[in-house]
């Protein structure tokens, strides 16, 4: 694309997370480089 586009996603604070429960689409806090 000839231009950038940055997209920042905020989610709620009272959003839960799965914690200790893996899924095939879960990643590890050590993977998120991301972030």
């Amino acid at each position: 694309a000839e231009k950038e586009c940055w997209v920042m996603l905020i989610e709620p604070k009272g959003t839960k997370h799965t914690g200790e429960t893996d899924f095939e689409l879960s990643v590890d806090e050590e993977d998120q480089n991301w972030i």
